[in-house]
C-alpha cells in the first residue's frame, strides 16, 4: 500500500453483510492534521529552542522598558500567559506550557541571565529571543504539524504584547509615562519581523 494512505480499521465484512456487499478494503490520505507534533518529534536541543524561546521572549520585553515597579506587572502578564497557554487546542503549545516545561525553561533562562552584568544580560536577552524566536519558526515549517507554526507565533506575540502593556513606562509611582514605551515598540517590531517565516 502507497505510504501516503492509511487503512481505515472501521470497514469490515460484518458492516456490509446485511446488504449482501463483499468486504471492501477502503483507503483515506493521510493529512499532517491527523498527527500532532509533540515532544518526540524533536531533538533535545530543537525541544530546548521551543521551551525556552516564549520564555526569553517575555524577559526580553520586560527588561526593554526597564520600568522598575512595571516588573511586577509584567512577571504577573508572563505568568499568566504561558499559563493560559495549557488551555490551547494546539497540542504543542498545551505541552510546551506544561508545569514541567515551564520549570526547565526557566532554569535554562536563568542560566543565562549575567546579574554581574545587567547591561550586557540586556542586550544579549533581547537578541537571543530574536534569535531563538526565528529558529523555532524554522523548526516548526519543517518539523511541526499543520497549525503549529501559526500558534506559536500566535502565542509569541501575545506575550510580548501583555508584558509590555502591562505597565507604563517613564511615569513617576505609575502615574503619567507611556503604556507601551518606544524601546518596546522597537522590540515588538523586531519581533514581528523575525517570525516571518
Amino acid at each position: 500500500m502507497h505510504e501516503n494512505y492509511v487503512r481505515t480499521p472501521y470497514i469490515s465484512r460484518c458492516h456490509f453483510r446485511h446488504v449482501g456487499v463483499r468486504s471492501t478494503t477502503f483507503t483515506y490520505p493521510i493529512t499532517r492534521g491527523w498527527n500532532m507534533a509533540g515532544k518526540a518529534s524533536f531533538s533535545p536541543d530543537e525541544w530546548s529552542t521551543l521551551r525556552d524561546t516564549p520564555h526569553l521572549v517575555a524577559a526580553a520585553a520586560m527588561i526593554v522598558g526597564n520600568s522598575g515597579l512595571g516588573t511586577i506587572k509584567e512577571g504577573y502578564a508572563t505568568a499568566k500567559s504561558i499559563l493560559e497557554a495549557q488551555q490551547s487546542p494546539n497540542g504543542l503549545i498545551k505541552e510546551l506550557a506544561s508545569r514541567g516545561e515551564i520549570e526547565e525553561a526557566q532554569k535554562s533562562i536563568r542560566n543565562q541571565i549575567e546579574l554581574t552584568d545587567p547591561e550586557g544580560s540586556k542586550a544579549k536577552l533581547r537578541t537571543q529571543a530574536l534569535a531563538k524566536s526565528t529558529a523555532a519558526l524554522k523548526l516548526l515549517a519543517t518539523k511541526g504539524e499543520s497549525g503549529d507554526m501559526d500558534a506559536y507565533k500566535d502565542w509569541l506575540i501575545q506575550i510580548a504584547d501583555a508584558v509590555t502593556k502591562a505597565a507604563k513606562e517613564g511615569g513617576i509611582l505609575g502615574i503619567g509615562g507611556e503604556r507601551v514605551s518606544a524601546g518596546e515598540q522597537a522590540f515588538l517590531k523586531d519581533l514581528s519581523t523575525s517570525i516571518q517565516i
